[in-house]
């Protein structure tokens, strides 16, 4: 938490008399069995002495749904090995998210740029589902054994932090993007999209009384842009 605070100030200070863009997008992506909608406001700041490097902050909105999709296994400290990590399946997960974002692009041209952003921090949103539960060998294993479970609820993990690989919690969204600026201010977008999503079940029924499963699912991605300034 302090390093993503420290981040968000750093940006902030280093940039502050930069020029600055403000920029908004929406985006739709898609994969096997999920797909997502977001909306992102940022507020950029050109850098460097041609301006070409764009770094910001912003607030992203996004809708992610499914179908039959799986949850493994969350924390870090039980995912060491592959025999304790367990499996949760969720028929149909919705989940709404509110995170800042930190985007970053580069400009070559007045028509085209690449660029990337990630999720840092925020809070998710969605309904209580029942869920099937499927041991681990290390679960199988314990005493008691844990056995197969169904209708088992679960909700969404509310809090969202990045961190490092597992040590990441909750729901975010990262993207890596060409862009291109066909009309003054009015941009197009495609790229790629790995989104992570978390739920905690209403009992400890993992291995070493886990309650945590996550999914992260990489979908392809189109979007629109507007720029204000």
């Amino acid at each position: 938490m302090k390093y993503l605070l420290s981040l968000l100030i750093l940006f902030l200070t280093l940039f502050s008399f930069a020029q600055r863009e403000h920029h908004a997008d929406i985006a739709y992506s898609f994969g096997k069995n999920s797909n997502t909608f977001s909306g992102n406001v940022v507020k950029n700041f050109k850098v460097l002495k041609s301006e070409k490097l764009h770094l910001g902050v912003g607030a992203r909105v996004g809708y992610f749904q499914g179908k039959d999709v799986s949850y493994l296994t969350a924390p870090a400290k039980h995912t060491k090995s592959e025999d304790g990590i367990d499996t949760v399946i969720v028929s149909k997960p919705m989940f709404i998210s509110i995170n800042i974002s930190l985007n970053a692009s580069y400009h070559f041209t007045s028509e085209w740029s690449v660029g990337c952003n990630i999720d840092a921090l925020g809070f998710s949103f969605g309904k209580k589902k029942n869920s099937e539960f499927y041991p681990s060998k290390a679960s199988q294993e314990e005493i008691p054994s844990r056995t197969k479970l169904t209708n088992e609820q679960v909700k969404v993990s509310t809090n969202n932090f990045l961190f490092i690989g597992n040590n990441n919690k909750g729901t975010l969204y990262s993207e890596v993007f060409v862009r291109y600026t066909y009309k003054q201010r009015y941009n197009l977008k495609a790229g790629y999209n790995f989104i992570t999503t978390e739920y905690s079940s209403k009992n400890r029924i993992g291995h070493n009384n886990n309650y945590r499963f996550r999914n992260t699912s990489g979908q392809m991605m189109i979007g629109f842009g507007y720029s204000f300034i």
